[in-house]
């Protein structure tokens, strides 16, 4: 299987009621060529089976089941796992826009106005966290 050509790294921790529709919402991203790495940091309540749902019905979803660790740690892992040659960074309480994962590919990445975008419990926001593996 050859590399993406954008890894996404997410951690999360009992999230069972939002990390569906974060991990949907890459699912219909616009650019097809891209892996969905999620780190359940230890999740107590349905996180799991909600995860292993989306990986079975989707080949880009990979789920990497950790012992509780932290959101540093469980990212760390998410990154170490990657494949593609960018990396970008969502948070598993956020609904990516359709273009999301194709703006971390130059020439857009970095220039204002050509930031991915998501909207998040705390409504819209600017995602910068895009990084050259």
């Amino acid at each position: 299987m050859s590399a993406p050509e954008v890894s996404v790294a997410m951690a999360v921790r009992n999230g069972a009621a939002f990390v569906s529709d974060a991990v949907a919402s890459l699912r219909r991203q616009t650019l097809r060529d891209i892996e969905i790495i999620v780190v359940d940091d230890g999740s107590e309540d349905s996180t799991p089976s909600v995860l292993a749902q989306h990986a079975a019905e989707d080949s880009r979803v990979v789920v990497i089941s950790a012992k509780p660790g932290g959101l540093a740690r469980s990212l760390n892992m998410a990154i170490a796992a990657a494949r593609g040659p960018w990396i970008a960074r969502m948070d598993a309480d956020d609904v990516a826009a359709m273009a999301f994962a194709g703006l971390a590919r130059p020439p857009l990445l970095g220039l204002p106005g050509n930031l991915p975008s998501a909207t998040g419990a705390r409504g819209p926001r600017v995602l910068g966290a895009i990084y050259q593996a």
